[in-house]
């Protein structure tokens, strides 16, 4: 799946997920809540040629390449209102002929978890991890223009607690903790 059609599905996810948790908690019953599962996963592969390899205007690397890209997620909802998501994604692309750089990686994956306390009160939590080993375009950020290979890691916690005030307005407090390691 290519970057552009995962983050639109992300997005459409979280979409769905926040109209979802947009709703009051019901009252309560002594029946037990009812929860519904949702899991999906795809593997793919593929083999094709990648002119310029390094995106460079001077040192010009073609090569044929195979990847190799897959993806899952783990759905859970509750009536309750409590929910818990996991979504995983990684693609490897080994190229035959480029010398400086064999392959390239990006791995990612990402968990929430949320839980209604009372009526009014929700606490959650959010995880993601980013491990990627690319060629990108430093441009935008470096004094002169040039492509490197990026080889980092990068993960964040995101706690937080939602009240819903009475006039159906809501506030939120929410921490970040984040950890960013780039070897190049």
């Amino acid at each position: 799946m290519m970057p552009k059609e995962l983050l639109l599905k992300w997005f459409v996810v979280c979409g769905l997920v926040g109209l979802g948790l947009q709703t009051e908690a019901a009252e309560s019953t002594n029946l037990t809540p009812v929860a519904v599962w949702d899991a999906s996963a795809e593997i793919s592969t593929a083999i094709g040629y990648r002119n310029n390899v390094l995106r460079s205007s001077i040192k010009n690397e073609n090569s044929a390449f195979f990847l190799t890209a897959a993806e899952a997620s783990l759905i859970r909802f509750s009536d309750s209102g409590a929910l818990f998501m996991l979504y995983l994604f990684g693609d490897d692309i080994r190229y035959f002929d480029v010398p400086s750089v064999n392959y390239e990686q990006l791995f990612s994956g990402t968990a929430h978890l949320l839980k209604p306390v009372g009526v009014r009160d929700e606490v959650g939590v959010a995880a993601n991890y980013v491990y990627q080993h690319q060629i990108l375009d430093a441009s935008a950020t470096e004094f002169d223009l040039r492509r490197i290979l990026v080889l980092g890691h990068s993960a964040a916690l995101r706690p937080h607690w939602k009240h819903l005030l009475d006039s159906g307005w809501e506030t939120q407090v929410e921490g970040a903790v984040r950890r960013q390691i780039f070897e190049h």
